[in-house]
């Protein structure tokens, strides 16, 4: 996610709760660290959900520090992946021994590369 972004979504969190002394570009510096892999959509959840008093154990005097806010980050992005990939069906995996004739090809394949690269390493000078 883009800096401008991020500071965009922000914006709501600096105006609305207090922060403590310091500088601001510093603090915000911290959170484009914590929110590196942040999606624009968890993102904009979290900060809803600090706004709106849903977060467990914010009482909303402060802003959160960027460490509470990835947090709360991360799980609306779990959130989000678990409705959105809930419904792709999985797709099983063919767990079955390999027959004779397949072991004997996979066999014939292996034996094959193996001859490329000896040729491949005389050409190039490096033969045995």
């Amino acid at each position: 996610m883009h800096e401008t972004e991020v500071r965009s979504l922000l914006k709501p969190l600096f105006a609305q709760f207090a922060t403590s002394d310091g500088d601001t570009e510093a603090r915000f510096m911290g959170y484009l660290i914590a929110l590196e892999h942040a999606t624009p959509q968890a993102l904009m959840a979290a900060v809803r959900a600090y706004l709106c008093g849903e977060v467990d154990g914010h009482d909303g005097r402060f802003i959160p520090t960027s460490a509470e806010l990835a947090r709360v980050v991360r799980a609306e992005q779990a959130h989000f992946n678990r409705v959105t990939f809930s419904n792709v069906p999985l797709q099983l995996v063919d767990a079955r021994e390999p027959t004779e004739e397949e072991r004997a090809e996979e066999e014939a394949r292996r034996l094959r590369m193996i001859a490329k690269f000896k040729a491949l390493s005389e050409r190039l000078g490096g033969g045995e």
